[in-house]
């Protein structure tokens, strides 16, 4: 399994071959479908302090108790 600092450097080893326009397209295209993904999970994105994000979800209990209530 490669590293983080692996990945990174593959990532900007193919950001360089790109224009920034492709690469703004890139990550555009990426966090929609992250966004799109974490919406059939009933999860929400979540900013950190340090720049990253986590997805944080309700309690599995409480969804089934408010679904079954609704």
């Amino acid at each position: 399994m490669e590293s983080c600092d692996e990945r990174f450097v593959k990532y900007v080893k193919y950001c360089v071959m790109l224009c920034s326009l492709k690469v703004v397209d890139f990550l555009n295209d990426l966090y929609t479908t992250f966004d799109s993904v974490i919406d059939m999970f009933d999860v929400y994105k979540v900013g950190l302090p340090s720049r990253s994000f986590g997805v944080v979800s309700s309690s599995l209990i409480l969804q089934c108790f408010y679904r079954a209530s609704a």
